[in-house]
């Protein structure tokens, strides 16, 4: 454990520990600034698996790794992930030192139901961060409000806490959707956003769509999927459109929460799509992940349609 005020490494200044809820399975977190540099704030996550079990032990090792390589490989190039900052072993304990993202998870933001305009915007903002995750060949695997930070600076939301990530490089995955029929892996995630394949231990890529689906439909309704599920609500747009939203988007939302994963949407630019075909007060265009996708209000768009496409 780090001591508050203390110093780690000679760089690192301990300011105080999160609490548990804003923390991994894996690891516990704490703030501290960078001592060397300006005091630049980070967030340090100490590898502190709670299951003391050798088998677990080594799995939760391996995710672990897996967290510090993918921050390293998606947060130097994305604006919308935090940056690894260093990866450390000392004293045969490990330590991910990351970007502190100053802005609070959008759980603070659950008690007030969202309207149709604010829940476009955040599919708008996160789709083409998943687009570039899984591009590089990562699944998120722990999509829900709790790690999603909305940043003060300029209101984005950033994906945090990547350490549930399974990377995929297989070359023969069923239609390119990450899916891999043959290998089980651990189950890892937070159930009530997990897909029944990612409970099966096969995740995909449609798996963390899953996921943003019943978090945008939480924020919607203020229900949890599975919630509704037990309420033996099963027509998912009829239930979305009975309760107020646009026939376009609640088909939308209910694609993305198909229990099927062969029925969902399979990519983050399929949604994308759907979502040209709606009368938005502003124009989007699919991204290739090296680009974030231009809003253009509806008085500046006309004309440029055929440009922005290009």
């Amino acid at each position: 454990m780090l001591e508050q005020g203390k110093t780690f490494q000679n760089v690192y200044k301990i300011i105080k520990k999160f609490e548990p809820k804003q923390t991994g399975a894996f690891g516990e977190n704490y703030l501290a600034e960078k001592t060397d540099l300006f005091n630049e704030q980070v967030v340090i996550k100490r590898f502190a698996p709670l299951n003391p079990n050798p088998a677990t032990l080594k799995d939760a090792q391996r995710l672990f790794n897996n967290e510090a390589k993918m921050l390293h490989e998606l947060g130097k190039n994305h604006d919308q992930i935090p940056r690894l900052i260093a990866y450390i072993e000392d004293e045969r304990e490990f330590y991910i030192i990351q970007e502190y993202i100053e802005g609070n998870d959008l759980s603070h933001e659950l008690e007030e139901k969202w309207n149709e305009d604010k829940i476009i915007e955040l599919l708008l903002d996160l789709l083409p961060v998943l687009e570039f995750v899984h591009a590089k060949g990562a699944i998120h695997r722990d999509i829900k409000p709790a790690n999603l930070i909305r940043r003060n600076r300029d209101n984005k939301i950033v994906l945090i806490d990547f350490g549930a990530v399974k990377i995929v490089n297989r070359p023969d995955l069923e239609n390119q959707a990450g899916v891999d029929l043959t290998t089980q892996t651990i189950v890892v995630g937070t159930l009530p956003y997990m897909p029944l394949e990612q409970l099966h231990g096969r995740p995909c890529f449609c798996s963390d769509i899953y996921a943003l689906g019943v978090t945008a439909i939480q924020f919607l309704t203020g229900q949890l999927l599975l919630n509704l599920k037990e309420q033996e609500i099963e027509d998912i747009q009829e239930y979305l459109q009975s309760a107020g939203v646009s026939e376009k988007l609640a088909s939308i939302l209910s694609k993305m929460v198909e229990e099927n994963w062969r029925n969902r949407f399979q990519s983050a630019p399929e949604v994308l799509k759907e979502f040209n075909k709606i009368q938005l007060p502003y124009f989007v265009f699919t991204p290739s992940p090296e680009h974030t996708p231009r809003l253009l209000p509806l008085d500046n768009w006309r004309g440029k349609l055929t440009r922005n496409r290009t």
